[in-house]
């Protein structure tokens, strides 16, 4: 019986494994490459969760008058039933919900407690969207104000499909207990930071 015929260039054993070598080369090339866009993609997504989706600089007071015959809501959170003013504010919303909120100097603008600060705590209420595709997000989180209005709210908001993707974004201090003074709604709202 004869042996087949494999025309074969003169393959020694060293180009043999120099080749072999050159394989291992590309295939642990191509590997890395893969795991380097795999963490690219991961470090991504967090990015996108670890973004700001909303910044507000400054804040305005709620004035409870009516307008036109109606109170001065904003979408459906009621003011609260004295006037306010603030005289800062700065707040961050990430991605994943987690925020922090600096505001200084909320007070009572009017009524017999008028420069005080109501013995009121405040929670944050995040507004994104508009008409159809309003929808709100409220902190479970809530802090007394300092007898000067100041108050620092941090935590996270439950966001259902992450990373939050926030349009059109509204700020709302809200009144987190009712009392006298504070009979409930919203103290200030933010100022939008482009």
């Amino acid at each position: 019986m004869m042996r087949p015929y494999y025309p074969v260039l003169r393959f020694t054993r060293s180009r043999y494994w120099a080749q072999a070598g050159m394989l291992r080369l590309l295939g642990g090339a191509v590997l890395a490459t893969l795991v380097v866009l795999a963490l690219m993609a991961t470090d991504l997504a967090h990015a996108q969760v670890g973004r700001a989706v909303a910044r507000f600089d400054g804040g305005i007071g709620v004035q409870p008058a009516l307008v036109g015959g109606a109170a001065n809501t904003v979408n459906d959170t009621q003011p609260a039933g004295r006037p306010w003013v603030i005289a800062d504010l700065k707040a961050t919303v990430l991605g994943d919900g987690m925020f922090d909120v600096r505001g200084k100097g909320l007070l009572l603008a009017g009524g017999g407690n008028v420069g005080r600060n109501g013995n009121a705590s405040v929670r944050l209420r995040l507004y994104c969207g508009v008409g159809a595709t309003l929808v709100s997000f409220t902190s479970e989180e809530s802090v007394a104000l300092e007898p000067n209005g100041d108050f620092r709210l941090s935590g996270q908001l439950t966001v259902t499909n992450a990373p939050l993707v926030c349009v059109n974004a509204t700020l709302l201090i809200l009144n987190a207990g009712a009392s006298a003074q504070a009979p409930g709604g919203w103290f200030a709202a933010g100022i939008p930071k482009l």
